[in-house]
């Protein structure tokens, strides 16, 4: 029986999973963001020639572009394509769009995109800590440990 429902289960949470996202893993892009004067940029694993910047509150294109030609990613060993948007520099939440591939996921453009992730960085290593408890408070959730390593070790 649970064999049964985990194969009933996985097919609806891949869809549902993909309606909420929308995104192709087709199209690479930093989901953190791009400061608005800063590179913005993305790859994509498949041949494809044009892709469009879209604001996500209203679907509008804001930027049209070109890919380049195929390069070889030594990290991955794929043939990826990129795209450049740099010259676009409105804040705001954006998607790409690479025609006849798919979208990236949403990501943002602002002067302070990287203050959160700093944030949150920051606030793990004081997580991290050890040899006292500590606890601290993230997104409505909790999170907290007692003092451990007390001991010296050798």
């Amino acid at each position: 029986m649970k064999m049964v429902k985990r194969n009933f289960l996985l097919p609806i949470l891949i869809l549902f999973g993909a309606a909420i996202y929308g995104a192709d893993s087709n199209v690479r892009i930093n989901s953190i963001g791009f400061p608005t004067n800063g590179a913005k940029g993305f790859t994509c694993n498949m041949n494809a020639t044009t892709f469009t910047v879209v604001r996500v509150s209203d679907n509008a294109v804001v930027f049209t572009g070109n890919l380049g030609g195929a390069i070889n990613a030594s990290d991955s060993g794929e043939t990826v394509y990129k795209g450049d948007f740099s010259s676009y520099t409105t804040p705001g939440t954006y998607r790409v769009n690479v025609a006849g591939v798919g979208n990236s996921v949403n990501f943002t453009i602002a002067d302070d995109v990287y203050n959160n992730p700093y944030f949150v960085s920051m606030r793990s290593m004081y997580l991290w800590r050890c040899n006292m408890a500590v606890s601290a408070q993230h997104n409505g959730d909790t999170f907290s440990h007692g003092a451990c390593h007390m001991n010296d070790a050798n």
